[in-house]
């Protein structure tokens, strides 16, 4: 039997729903609630690894994707000191020198970060094109909506069927879908309560988002839907 399981988007949580859907016997679908947060309806996040070659090939990536960004215009001298703060972290040849190199390196990270999340505060709906255009990911989601949208597999393989509940006039819906659940991708809105995704792989696990949008704007995005692909 089919069951709807109702999570708090935690780490621990994430952890023990991917484990769950890897066993065969698994059919059920996993609701992720977000926590809520007091200011931002989408927190940028670093997500930066552990390992030294690792943080430095992040770093690069948030630096070179924040330097063209369509929506946030970052000075080129920002850029430069960042780049020289990287070569300073990548050359050095002492934990102790590394370290250092990394505090300092983490906190202009920080600072640029702080440029994305600025306007993404300020344009909800765009905020999360906002924020992945400097290569930032995606911590949470405040301001959940209060309904439950659903998803379950389609009777095409690697087809999710997406529906929510029915709105007024002069509303359409917006759509989120993510591999991962940091990075997602808008989907295509529509006038309907629902849609659907294909073109994924089974066995994959997919996370969906969805939010009402109406003459004021959007309306907050609700809680995440993580669905394993059949």
């Amino acid at each position: 039997m089919r069951k709807t399981i109702l999570l708090l988007n935690t780490r621990a949580n994430q952890s023990f729903v991917k484990r769950r859907l890897k066993s065969k016997k698994c059919n059920d679908i996993f609701i992720l609630f977000a926590m809520p947060t007091a200011v931002h309806a989408v927190i940028a996040t670093l997500a930066m690894p552990t390992g030294d070659a690792e943080r430095g090939v992040r770093a690069k990536a948030i630096i070179d994707a924040s330097a063209v960004s369509t929506w946030v215009t970052v000075d080129a001298g920002i850029i430069t000191v960042l780049n020289a703060k990287l070569v300073l972290y990548n050359n050095a040849t002492t934990p102790g020198t590394r370290k250092s190199a990394y505090k300092v390196l983490l906190s202009k990270l920080k600072a640029l970060m702080a440029l994305f999340q600025a306007p993404a505060d300020d344009a909800p709906i765009n905020s999360i094109a906002i924020i992945q255009s400097g290569a930032f990911g995606i911590k949470g989601v405040s301001n959940p909506q209060k309904h439950v949208f659903g998803a379950k597999n389609g009777a095409e393989p690697g087809t999710i069927e997406l529906e929510a509940e029915g709105t007024g006039a002069h509303t359409c819906h917006d759509w989120m879908y993510s591999r991962d659940g940091i990075t997602f991708t808008r989907m295509e809105p529509t006038v309907a309560a629902n849609t659907s995704m294909t073109g994924l792989t089974s066995k994959d696990n997919a996370y969906f988002m969805h939010q009402v949008i109406d003459k004021t704007g959007g309306l907050g995005w609700s809680q995440i839907i993580l669905i394993v692909v059949q």
